[in-house]
């Protein structure tokens, strides 16, 4: 049974890459017609600390002062916990893509990334999320990962003891498609366009649009 990825973005196809080279077998699904997301959007900068190309520089840094960075931009309003996880991660997170998918990342010098006590952020030469996308999709291409665009995944499907085990995807002309899965990885951006939901779990966001 395959990995399903839902969203196409640079999160959707990180697991994707990650998922095949442990073996997988991968599909994603992304609703718009080409795989960019959100991450298209951004300056396709990631943060990582402890990474060689810091340590080329002479910069020194540590999981444990990135994770404090985290909780202090986010003015506690974080989780510590998962915080330090996703620093800890970060250094060989970043040096794997570099490493086997040649995704051209190196430590941006030019300036100190708001709410970082030390240089800390790595991206593509041209700093556009754009760029970091076609980097990531092209590295998707070359595994042979499959990737269906224009398919919107409209429901999910548990076991009893809540294990998911197939979604349905729901294509432009209005055909839909089930399929299993013994893995689902959720990159989309979730209920941001669900006025309901936000009120009901984030209102600060529904409050400040």
């Amino acid at each position: 049974m395959p990995v399903v990825v839902i969203g196409g973005g640079g999160c959707g196809l990180t697991a994707a890459l990650a998922a095949h080279q442990a073996g997988a077998e991968v599909l994603v699904l992304e609703r718009d017609p080409s795989t960019l997301g959100t991450t298209a959007m951004s300056t396709g900068l990631i943060p990582a600390a402890g990474t060689r190309q810091q340590r080329e520089r002479g910069i020194e840094d540590s999981p444990a002062r990135f994770a404090r960075d985290i909780v202090a931009k986010a003015r506690g309003q974080t989780d510590e916990r998962m915080a330090l996880a996703l620093a800890r991660e970060s250094a060989r997170t970043v040096e794997w893509l570099v490493d086997d998918h040649a995704v051209p990342l190196s430590l941006v010098d030019s300036f100190l990334y708001p709410g970082h006590g030390v240089l800390r952020m790595h991206g593509t030469p041209n700093r556009t999320g754009s760029e970091l996308m076609g980097a990531l999709s092209a590295a998707v291409e070359r595994r042979g990962i499959d990737v269906l665009t224009d398919a919107l995944a409209t429901e999910l499907y548990a076991d009893t003891d809540g294990t998911i085990r197939g979604v349905r995807l729901r294509r432009p002309d209005g055909s839909t498609e089930d399929l299993g899965c013994g893995a689902l990885v959720l990159a989309c951006c979730g209920f941001a366009g669900n006025r309901e939901l936000l009120a009901k779990y984030i209102p600060e966001i529904l409050a400040a649009t």
